[in-house]
């Protein structure tokens, strides 16, 4: 069996928490690093999307979600112990404690590293994290047992370590965000699993995991751009956008009477993917703190207006850097990394 993985994703690494808590060695399941931009053909064969980890077999057959393949590492033979039960009834009492730790605390812990700076999001995911730690706290209620699964990782601790190890590196970033207290028992886990993974060499370099996580808890450099232009209006827009055609071909500069202003329309593939792209759009405002006029036109487009009313009306650098990144993200469908 061949795992194919990247060395940072927290993904991959649930995966190889798993194999050591199962000790199947890598002889059994050997490790294969791929570039993202470039997947193995045989890989996508079985991951059309090119995700990580993808497990694959010798007879070309396969899957992918970690979660999954932590399932399927509990079929095999191994002297560790099984992640999710030995019985029906163990595995489906794992089950339901996951969904707990998934709405619980995953999902406030993902929301938390993978800000990409919004603070609105960050200040949300706050509010859920301090509910995530006080369950956490109720499920280490044994003293003698370290962890969820009692003395050793269950899937449920392996779920969490991963992302429970990064938020760590996104709280250097966002103060604000709450950490478990020193003396509380998620507070000791989290000492606890952070050694365990480490330690062991499962994990990679914690410079790594720093700079991976905090790109994720940073603005995109299209976003930086946008805070960081001017609000300096522009005497002659036309000219302006003919200048960066290919990045503002989509904005066209009207008048009024009031000033110019910059307009397009987004045309998508379908409603729901229209919808979609306005929930990016409120996000992407509030990371920017720049502010569009937009409107949903025949259930599948957006209009959006980009104008600065102070200290007069009209189009500023930070209208024309906005419009770049609206273009980029609605035509393309994601930023570039």
């Amino acid at each position: 069996m061949n795992l194919y993985m990247i060395e940072a994703c927290p993904f991959v690494h649930r995966v190889l928490l798993a194999c050591e808590v199962r000790k199947i060695s890598k002889e059994l399941i050997r490790r294969t690093t791929i570039d993202l931009n470039r997947p193995p053909a045989e890989m996508l064969k079985i991951n059309p999307s090119g995700s990580v980890p993808t497990l694959i077999f010798s007879d070309g057959q396969g899957f992918h979600e970690s979660l999954v393949i932590m399932e399927f590492l509990d079929s095999l033979t191994a002297a560790g112990p099984k992640l999710y039960g030995n019985t029906a009834k163990e595995c489906a009492q794992t089950k339901v404690l996951w969904e707990s730790a998934n709405s619980i605390l995953l999902s406030a812990v993902q929301q938390a590293i993978y800000s990409f700076g919004n603070v609105n999001s960050v200040r949300s995911a706050n509010e859920k994290l301090k509910a995530g730690w006080e369950w956490l706290n109720t499920q280490l209620n044994k003293p003698e047992a370290p962890y969820i699964g009692g003395n050793e990782l269950n899937a449920v601790d392996v779920g969490l370590a991963p992302f429970l190890l990064r938020l760590r590196y996104a709280a250097e970033l966002h103060p604000s965000i709450p950490m478990p207290s020193a003396g509380s028992r998620a507070g000791e886990y989290l000492v606890r699993m952070t050694e365990r993974c480490l330690s062991g060499g499962i994990f990679p370099d914690e410079e790594i995991m720093r700079a991976t996580t905090q790109k994720f808890a940073l603005p995109h450099s299209l976003f930086k751009a946008v805070q960081d232009a001017p609000r300096t209006l522009i005497d002659h827009p036309h000219e302006a956008v003919k200048s960066e055609a290919e990045q503002l071909s989509a904005w066209t500069v009207e008048e009024d009477g009031h000033g110019f202003c910059l307009k397009a329309l987004f045309k998508f593939s379908s409603h729901s993917d229209a919808v979609n792209k306005l929930k990016w759009l409120h996000d992407a405002q509030e990371i920017c703190d720049h502010h569009t006029s937009f409107s949903l036109r025949d259930f599948d487009s957006i209009e959006i207006t980009l104008v600065t009313h102070e200290p007069r009306w009209g189009v500023t650098r930070k209208d024309l850097t906005m419009a770049k990144l609206l273009q980029t993200y609605f035509v393309k469908g994601q930023l570039p990394s």
